[in-house]
């Protein structure tokens, strides 16, 4: 061989041994972390054991490690490829690790709240979750570890592989677990001592928790061979000492293995239990190992000249463009995404808009620094002295578009304007179409509608002169039409932020982000706030609002004061992204000591105030008025035994009272459109259409006896569209309340 030839295989060789080396530590781990039962299901056999089989031998060159009658079959690759074994190995090495071990146990022995976050936080440092997953179950490790692994194939080989297969059989084993006396499990000290010494141990070796706890699983299947399956097999059939005695054995094993670590070093205990893969890694660096690449070189060689060129060409680019296709750019993404519904709804809904209000040409002016409200909605683009959109129907089934003065690769490339051209064009531009009603945004109670400062509108005249300067027209009408009316890919996005801000907002009332008694209320907000930095999102009502309410209402806001025991807490924000911004609520208790949940009277509150949601959504229909409707939903409440009253002015009753406040989301929080509220007169005028998303916003005020009678106001809010038939929400609606401890 020529060390030409053996310098370009040199990358085969080195992924052959890395590779080879890692499936040789998976097979080990496996050994000793999986139950006896698992290994020996169909399913692991197919979705791990060969897999594992053909790294080790096929991939990494190591010999005897199985029995030579057990042949992998020859097409084994391509149909291990077809089922997504990458994906799949994630899976097995998050089940494999002892870490699954003292997270099974914590979970069975009740202390799982306690431990399985810590443990989580040890898979998050290497990947194996995702940073803002709470996990304190192993039901929520599944959940988590269904996200970081993607969507698994749904068959590999021949049996079905599905988060839900994981599941079913953790049920079972808690199942199993239910037939032991508790006093057979380890005790929390026992399992919490063991966790300890395994952090411990990790940050004097300066390795992971993981890699440490994956090399006790290779020890353990050496030492406690018998024992070990005996657990595997005997923890099934009920007896009364084996989780105690086979469990305490391994975790007792698991404490001698951490002091040799301690005593001969990470690296030196490594490579004595490794040796085997070690020796077969180091072996595919031998020039008598013949590599794939050798025999591609020497199979170009034997090909003419320009079949030669012609096959380099072919992997030169291969290889130049796959970089391309690894990263995912997200802000791409975004502005794609916006690009699409700005395309839908030019096209679907700003006809029928313009006609709607008879207008016949709509321009929306900006100046640089100085951007209209729907600057992101018409497409952006640079302006650097003055700019004007520019629509007009020219009737047939679509308007002419026109960017006069804004510029750049934003709005040139998102294929939404017909024309470009200088802003100086405006006056001849409107000329030559001589629109009759020229819709400019001006609005006395409409924000978004009256981005026209004072001056710009003079300006504007003066640009345009008479008879066109007499012919301009308030647009809000149109601008609520073209807002409010929704197209597909609008309500796709909105739901992507709806279902940000709820997920956010959970994390931020549970323990994951909260210690009774050290945690302060804008010590929550502020969390909420790094959470939204990470991802690139904006706060759609700047601060959160954390609160906490009592018998006099709320008592303190997004500040210094700690969570205590007995709070009732609320958070109130949105989430900005793709030009949407969200409105969503959520409650939760701070369990005091002793309890393991609400008081019923809390709980009462929360539940009466859930039951209100079905009596407005009946009273809600596309076709009428807003201010009509809303007189309807007051009819119905107090038809159901609510009392309907102003907001924060409850009846000194025994009643539920109810007062709600449904405004338009979408682009912002408080968005344009027909309202459900009193303190948007001119939108309640507004006829309800079909696809207007609201926030479905209501409080209840229920009276508690611990408070004498006082009520307790929850708050319930969710984003939500109005179809043909009536209401549907756009994320997963409020039904819980949250419990701190």
């Amino acid at each position: 061989m020529t060390v030409k030839r053996y310098l370009l295989s040199f990358p085969e060789r080195f992924v052959r041994s890395a590779l080879g080396l890692g499936a040789g530590v998976a097979r080990e781990v496996g050994e000793i972390a999986l139950p006896d039962g698992v290994r020996r299901s169909q399913l692991y056999q197919n979705l791990v054991d060969t897999t594992l089989r053909f790294l080790i031998e096929d991939v990494g060159g190591a010999e005897g490690v199985y029995r030579a009658e057990q042949r992998l079959p020859d097409n084994f690759l391509a149909r291990r490829t077809a089922g997504n074994a990458v994906e799949a190995l994630g899976i097995v090495a998050f089940r494999a690790s002892p870490v699954w071990v003292l997270a099974a146990l914590a979970d069975l022995s009740g202390i799982g709240r306690q431990l399985i976050p810590e443990i989580a936080d040890a898979l998050k440092a290497k990947g194996l979750l995702e940073q803002d997953t709470q996990v304190t179950s192993i039901d929520q490790m599944l959940d988590g570890l269904e996200r970081t692994s993607s969507r698994l194939a749904s068959t590999i080989n021949t049996p079905p592989l599905d988060v839900a297969s994981l599941r079913t059989e953790w049920r079972a084993l808690r199942e199993d677990a239910r037939r032991l006396q508790p006093s057979s499990l380890p005790s929390w000290d026992t399992i919490s001592t063991t966790w300890t010494q395994l952090k411990t141990e990790s940050a004097r070796q300066d390795r992971s928790i993981f890699e440490t706890s994956s090399m006790i699983a290779v020890s353990a299947v050496q030492a406690l061979p018998d024992g070990v399956r005996w657990l595997s097999a005997s923890a099934g059939v009920g007896a009364a000492r084996t989780g105690s005695i086979v469990a305490s054995a391994l975790l007792e094993h698991y404490r001698q293995t951490l002091g040799e670590i301690r005593d001969a070093g990470y690296w030196t205990y490594a490579s004595r239990q490794l040796r085997p893969y070690f020796r077969a890694a180091i072996g595919q660096f031998s020039p008598k190992r013949r590599t794939v690449t050798e025999r591609v070189v020497e199979k170009l060689q034997s090909f003419n000249p320009t079949k030669r060129m012609m096959m380099w060409l072919f992997l030169s680019l291969v290889f130049a463009t796959a970089p391309m296709h690894l990263g995912a750019q997200e802000a791409r993404r975004r502005w794609e995404m916006q690009r699409q519904i700005r395309l839908d709804k030019f096209e679907r809904v700003l006809p029928v808009a313009m006609r709607a209000q008879s207008i016949d040409m709509w321009i929306v002016m900006v100046k640089e620094n100085h951007e209209d409200p729907l600057w992101n909605d018409l497409g952006r683009g640079y302006v650097s002295a003055v700019g004007y959109y520019v629509f007009t129907d020219r009737g047939g089934d679509r308007v002419e578009r026109a960017a006069l003065g804004p510029s750049g690769y934003m709005i040139e490339e998102s294929g939404a304007y017909d024309i470009f051209a200088a802003p100086s064009t405006l006056a001849a531009f409107v000329a030559a179409r001589s629109p009759r009603r020229i819709g400019v945004n001006m609005s006395d109670e409409i924000g978004p509608a009256d981005g026209l400062s004072y001056t710009m509108h003079q300006q504007l005249k003066k640009t345009l002169g008479e008879p066109y300067a007499s012919r301009l027209v308030s647009a809000e009408r149109l601008v609520s039409e073209f807002r409010s009316r929704r197209v597909a890919s609008e309500i796709v996005a909105f739901g992507e932020a709806a279902g940000i801000a709820i997920q956010l907002t959970e994390r931020a009332l549970s323990n994951e982000v909260i210690t009774v008694g050290k945690t302060t209320l804008e010590d929550v907000a502020w969390w909420m706030q790094d959470r939204l930095l990470e991802r690139g999102l904006g706060s759609e009502f700047d601060m959160p609002s954390v609160y906490v309410t009592g018998p006099e209402g709320i008592v303190a806001t997004s500040s210094a004061r700690l969570v205590q025991p007995g709070d009732v807490m609320m958070i109130d924000w949105g989430v900005q992204l793709m030009n949407f911004g969200t409105d969503v609520k959520r409650v939760a208790y701070v369990l005091k000591p002793g309890e393991l949940t609400p008081p019923k009277s809390i709980q009462t509150a929360f539940d009466k105030a859930i039951a209100v949601r079905d009596v407005l959504k009946k009273a809600i229909k596309p076709g009428l008025r807003a201010d009509q409707t809303m007189k309807t939903m007051d009819a119905a409440l107090r038809a159901a035994g609510y009392g309907v009253i102003e907001f924060n002015q409850p009846n000194r009753d025994d009643k539920t009272d109810v007062v709600y406040g449904f405004h338009p989301v979408g682009n912002t929080g408080h968005d344009i459109g027909p309202s459900l509220t009193t303190w948007q007169p001119l939108q309640t005028t507004f006829e309800l259409h079909r696809q207007h998303m609201f926030s479905f916003e209501y409080f209840a005020y229920t009276p508690i006896a611990e408070w004498g009678g006082k009520k307790l106001r929850i708050p319930i809010e969710d984003d939500a569209i109005l179809m043909e038939h009536g209401i549907q929400f756009l994320h997963p609606a409020n039904y819980r309340l949250l419990v701190v401890k």
